[in-house]
């Protein structure tokens, strides 16, 4: 992840699940293209967070991650869990996502519906 990026925290707080620590606020056009391409893994406590967004691609990516989809009010309204490569996932109620480590969504039981708390990491 760049130098200079901002990270925030992610968690359940209803049921003090922590998604991530180290997320990577993407507020740019430019951010939100590079994403996670280019890299070999994604480490557990790391993500990437996009907002806005409602669709994101796996396409020259080298792993799975699972997708939480959230809503203006950080609702989650769309999972993909264990998203492979070369594909696509949409969910046009979304106002931002989640990109996560695959096997998160399965370990932690992640809900549609469970509302997610982001500040900023520190």
């Amino acid at each position: 992840m760049k130098a200079g990026a901002v990270h925030v925290e992610a968690r359940i707080a209803a049921r003090d699940v922590c998604l991530g620590k180290h997320i990577v606020f993407a507020r740019t056009s430019a951010e939100r293209r590079e994403g996670l391409l280019g890299r070999k893994s994604l480490p557990p406590g790391h993500g990437f967070w996009l907002n806005p967004c409602e669709a994101i691609h796996t396409f020259g990516m080298a792993f799975p991650i699972d997708v939480v989809f959230l809503d203006r009010t950080l609702r989650i309204r769309s999972l993909r869990s264990a998203l492979a490569p070369k594909r696509v996932a949409i969910c046009l109620r979304a106002e931002s996502t989640l990109e996560l480590p695959a096997g998160l969504v399965q370990e932690f039981g992640i809900r549609i519906g469970d509302l997610v708390e982001i500040r900023r990491s520190r």
